[in-house]
């Protein structure tokens, strides 16, 4: 958080929290996260969010472990963030195709307001 703060950044998304559960951190600034629902402490995905958008954030969908999204409401538009964490080649196929198929999902559902979107390759 010092470094986001030096060189004011005003959202950053983030991996590897490895905090059980999801939920937010609060400081001088916030940290948005989830993960697992258990005490199980792997992946993770949030976003750091600077204390002059704070206000400005208008949804949080902690999808999974691997997956989180915000919304974030701008002068003119709403913009729509997602942080992921990705398997690594090593994991099994299924465990990949689970990932992809979900993230997927999560894009389709964003409102894209007439922009041409392609399907994610993989």
């Amino acid at each position: 958080m010092k470094e986001m703060n030096e060189y004011q950044v005003d959202i950053c998304d983030l991996q590897e929290r490895r905090w059980p559960g999801k939920g937010n951190a609060i400081k001088k600034n916030y940290i948005l996260y989830s993960g697992y629902k258990r005490d199980k402490h792997e992946f993770q995905t949030g976003f750091y969010i600077g204390r002059y958008i704070k206000d400005n954030v208008l949804d949080l969908e902690p999808v999974n472990e691997r997956i989180c999204k915000i919304m974030v409401k701008l002068k003119y538009y709403n913009l729509t963030y997602i942080s992921t964490h990705a398997s690594t080649e090593e994991k099994d196929e299924v465990v990949k195709e689970e990932f992809y198929i979900c993230l997927e999902r999560v894009c389709d559902a964003v409102p894209n307001m007439g922009i041409n979107t392609r399907k994610l390759q993989r």
